[in-house]
Order: structure tokens, then C-alpha cells, then sequence
């Protein structure tokens, strides 16, 4: 005999296990494609422990925060939509970021050097622009020392390429290296 989990008292079908879109409520698409983005830039990520993918994704939060924060305005009244959470997931998932970040610098410094009595100050980790950390991730901090600077034409691409809805980073690394490494 098979044993139906899903079954309430009621008889109704009702489903114990995380689910990020509930296709019985009647949510807007806005807010499907927010957790949907959510989903698959962070948790998915997390879950499996890719670190390198969180890194690249993480400057995407503020932009998903700042639809949340609109989305709050226009959708005020919704009783089935719990905004805070949204922002409080990914207020958590930044942090957990930033925390492995810092342990995996101090593993590095602790062990990855012969000279013991280096000193260790724990500070805030700084962000920069997201179009500035993209560039980063892509071609690789620019030598200052040397004379070198960030490519504005780059840049200004990132920034283009960053406003479009549902964009990965992969996206716009691909995009990005194909015209200016590829052209």
C-alpha cells in the first residue's frame, strides 16, 4: 500500500517540502520572477556550496532588493505576499557570504605564508559599484601602480547589460568577452 504524504486531514492536497512557486497562488508574475531569481542566484548556489557562483552573484542583492522595496509600494495590500522576508534572506545570504570570504582570506593568510607573526585586523569587507565588481570578476582588478584603469566603454556595457531583468553573470561575462576579447 502506498502511503500519500501529501494529503491533509481535509483532503486536500497540500505539499511539506520548500517550494518556491506555489502554482495555486495567485501571486503576480513580478513577484514569481523575484523568487525565482532568488532562487536561482542564491539558494541553488548555497545549497550545492558553489562559493565561486554566490561571489559572482552577489551584485545582484541590491538590485533585487531594490525591486522588493518597489514591489512593497505597489503591492501593499497583498496579504500572501510577505516582502520583509525577501529581504531578510538575502540580507542573511550576504552575510554568509562575506563571513566565508573572510574565513578563506585568513586560512590563506595563516597558511598560505612561511611568516607567522603577520598581523591580522578583521575589518568590514568593502564593496565596490556592482558594474565595478563584475569588471573585476571578469578581466581581473586593473593595476593602479602601473597606470592602468578601468575601461569605461566596459563598464558602461556592465552597467547596461546589468539593468536587464533575469541576467546572470555568465550572461554578461559572455556577452562582455565577446565583444571586446572577440570582436
Amino acid at each position: 500500500m502506498t502511503r500519500n504524504i501529501n494529503l491533509s486531514l481535509s483532503g486536500t492536497k497540500k505539499s511539506n517540502l520548500f517550494v518556491l512557486v506555489n502554482a495555486n497562488d495567485q501571486m503576480p508574475v513580478e513577484i514569481l520572477k523575484i523568487k525565482s531569481s532568488i532562487m536561482k542566484l542564491i539558494i541553488i548556489p548555497f545549497m550545492s556550496k558553489n562559493w565561486k557562483v554566490l561571489n559572482e552573484n552577489l551584485v545582484f542583492f541590491d538590485n533585487i532588493k531594490n525591486k522588493i522595496n518597489t514591489y512593497i509600494k505597489h503591492y501593499r495590500n497583498c496579504q500572501f505576499i510577505d516582502f520583509q522576508i525577501y529581504i531578510e534572506l538575502l540580507d542573511a545570504f550576504e552575510t554568509a557570504i562575506f563571513l566565508h570570504t573572510e574565513v578563506i582570506n585568513l586560512e590563506q593568510q595563516l597558511y598560505g605564508s612561511d611568516n607567522m607573526s603577520t598581523l591580522v585586523f578583521r575589518t568590514a569587507m568593502v564593496r565596490l559599484k556592482p558594474e565595478l565588481e563584475l569588471y573585476n570578476l571578469i578581466f581581473g582588478k586593473p593595476d593602479f601602480k602601473s597606470g592602468n584603469q578601468y575601461n569605461n566603454n566596459i563598464v558602461n556595457d556592465i552597467v547596461t547589460l546589468f539593468t536587464v531583468d533575469n541576467t546572470t553573470f555568465d550572461q554578461i561575462k559572455k556577452a562582455i568577452i565577446h565583444k571586446y576579447l572577440h570582436p
